[in-house]
């Protein structure tokens, strides 16, 4: 009986120190998981980052366009008022 009983105590510490290893691999992997996570929140940020600045350069760029167009049109009424100034004398 006694030597059951040393015979469950050693197997117990066996399984005891597999569970602990297995604690500890699991906490490995949650560091490492947890190190990808914010290294994905970074890249999140950095591409969030580089879309605004794009936005704002292609407002920029359409604003441009606008003040170009608005220019053209502008002419064009003056050159078109000259037209019928050249055809009404």
């Amino acid at each position: 009986m006694y030597l059951d009983a040393i015979q469950n105590n050693d197997l117990m510490y066996i399984e005891n120190v597999e569970l602990q290893n297995q604690i500890e691999a699991l906490q490995a992997f949650i560091q490492a998981q947890k190190a990808v996570v914010i290294q994905l929140q970074h890249d999140i940020l950095e591409l969030q980052d580089e879309h605004a600045q794009a936005q704002l350069q292609h407002h920029a760029q359409v604003e441009q366009l606008n003040a170009q167009l608005q220019q053209q049109s502008h002419l064009i009424q003056e050159l078109q008022a000259q037209r019928l100034h050249i055809l009404v004398v």
